[in-house]
């Protein structure tokens, strides 16, 4: 029973490393352009969404979360990062 405490211990800890790094990543670009977030994290966009009000949502998978991540990058029409939030990381 010890281990399996150990074991599951261990599991939220790292599940809680990786959130904290795909945190700061993504709010590393925050003002930064798209496309040097592409070029720069060597991520290409798996969905683009356009907006009404000009500018995109896009989505993405993987990086330091894990490959379940999956990320949101809300840009304006100038494609300036200005939010995001992730899901499964």
């Amino acid at each position: 029973m010890r281990v399996v405490r150990i074991v599951v211990l261990a599991f939220l800890l790292s599940s809680c490393a990786e959130l904290t790094r795909t945190n700061q990543m993504l709010n590393s670009y925050l003002g930064k352009s798209i496309d040097s977030f592409m070029t720069e994290q060597g991520f290409a966009y798996r969905l683009k969404s356009p907006l009404d009000a000009g500018g995109a949502v896009y989505q993405f998978t993987g990086g330091p979360g894990g490959p379940r991540c999956v990320f949101y990058v809300t840009t304006d029409s100038a494609g300036i990062i200005k939010s995001y939030r992730f899901e499964n990381c």
